[in-house]
């Protein structure tokens, strides 16, 4: 007879699933529960042979929120193979995780059950048999189903070697706790230790600090400002908290305090002081330039605002002043047009090595009146749209110079006076200059 030693690949997944229900809505089950799951095991040379994976899990029906409780697993893996002609022994080990899933939120524990060392009968019966328990702990009250999820046994009998693969009813319920409000307590936790700014931004900032400790459970930390909190973290995973809404370029202290399931609030921790990131300047910066085309050129004045970003950034919004431009007819008939330039977007560009890119840009040029041998003429529907690109030396203190090429297309929507001034004005090729001068806003 073939001895033989089976490897089954399972996985014991406890999942308490639930969600923030009235103590008493749902009726405890009754404890403990048994739940049989099937495996099929393929021996060397023969076909597949059932086996079963009993558990029974132990909780209790009702706890208060953090209490520490046992859940504790009794297993029983058994199955049959052909009577082997001397006794040998049978050996198996799981490997499961607890996941403790509710209202406070989630906590792994990683688990391993031993089954002790079982001879195989003289029938061929292998029944083997483990007890694992972990202790858990919810934070806030919830209702709670248990399940048993398999994945990972390891089994050996003889010196042969199988597979075990899990039949698909593995999966369900085998338990159900109450978790209900906490106990009575009036001791504080004790207080966080050495809080220290791990991670400095802008607008927030991530803080580390040594965990506190309390003779229930910690049920949270609030950071503190003086006085005032400016954040509240319930419930926590991780022994770090991320404050936000801050003020660039600010330097702040913090402390931060731990405080129970029942309210009661530990004392302050060491003071953490740091200085949050500037991330971006305040620009005002005069503008000057000029916009020739083939028939004349434009003197231009005005402003742009707006904020230059760390990076090279600059976002603003360009105001330019009215003007005039003059120009010729047919080579030898003065005109002069009032223009305005409307900015339609915003002016953004990027500067690398201290030379800026801005656009392409979008504006559209007005001519409000055209001026003909001393007549003026009403032409405010006469526009056309540009779309600069410039480029140039540019230092976000002291200012710069752009200067970029541009087409202006035809002058539309003003009838025969459109075509008059397209003629003067309009054509490629056209230089646009703008001088920006110092910051003019306080950081």
């Amino acid at each position: 007879m073939s001895h033989m030693r089976s490897v089954a690949r399972a996985m014991a997944l406890i999942v308490l699933l639930g969600g923030l229900t009235a103590l008493g809505t749902a009726p405890a089950a009754a404890l403990p529960v048994t739940k049989d799951v099937g495996l099929k095991c393929v021996l060397p040379g023969a076909s597949a042979v059932p086996a079963t994976l009993r558990v029974t899990a132990d909780v209790p029906a009702k706890v208060a929120a953090g209490e520490r409780f046992e859940v504790e697993l009794d297993v029983t893996l058994s199955f049959a193979v052909a009577p082997p002609p001397v006794p040998i022994t049978a050996r198996a080990s799981q490997v499961s995780t607890l996941d403790l899933r509710g209202v406070g939120g989630r906590d792994y524990r990683d688990l391993t059950t031993a089954f002790g060392p079982s001879g195989v009968s003289a029938g061929g019966q292998v029944s083997l048999t483990g007890r694992t328990s972990v202790t858990a702990q919810i934070l806030r009250s919830s209702s709670l189903d248990l399940y048993w999820l398999l994945t990972g046994v390891k089994v050996e009998v003889g010196a042969d070697k199988g597979t075990c693969d899990l039949d698909p009813s593995g999966n369900a319920p085998v338990g159900h706790v109450e978790v209900g409000p906490p106990g009575p307590d009036t001791v504080p936790p004790a207080a966080p230790g050495g809080p220290v700014a791990a991670r400095i931004y802008d607008t927030l900032v991530s803080l580390d600090f040594t965990p506190a400790t309390d003779d229930t459970a910690v049920g949270g930390y609030r950071v503190y400002d003086g006085d005032r909190v400016v954040g509240d973290h319930p419930y926590p995973s991780t022994s770090g908290v991320q404050v936000i809404g801050l003020t660039q370029a600010t330097t702040y202290t913090f402390t931060v305090r731990a405080y129970d399931l029942r309210g009661n609030l530990s004392a302050p921790s060491e003071p953490v002081t740091f200085t949050t990131v500037r991330s971006s300047w305040p620009v005002r910066q005069r503008l000057s330039g000029s916009l020739r085309t083939g028939g004349g050129t434009a003197a231009l004045g005005g402003s742009i605002e707006g904020r230059y970003l760390t990076g090279g950034f600059l976002e603003a919004q360009t105001d330019i002043a009215p003007t005039t431009i003059t120009g010729t007819a047919w080579g030898f008939l003065a005109v002069t047009a009032e223009l305005e330039i409307v900015p339609l977007t915003r002016t953004t560009g990027s500067t690398v090595n201290g030379v800026m890119t801005a656009g392409p840009l979008t504006w559209r040029l007005e001519l409000p009146t055209l001026t003909v041998l001393g007549v003026t003429l009403r032409t405010p529907a006469c526009a056309a749209t540009i779309t600069p690109k410039l480029t140039g030396p540019y230092d976000r203190e002291r200012g710069g110079s752009l200067r970029g090429v541009v087409d202006i297309p035809a002058f539309g929507t003003c009838g025969s006076f459109g075509t008059f001034a397209t003629s003067v004005f309009s054509g490629p090729g056209n230089d646009l200059t703008l001088d920006l001068g110092a910051r003019e806003a306080t950081p």
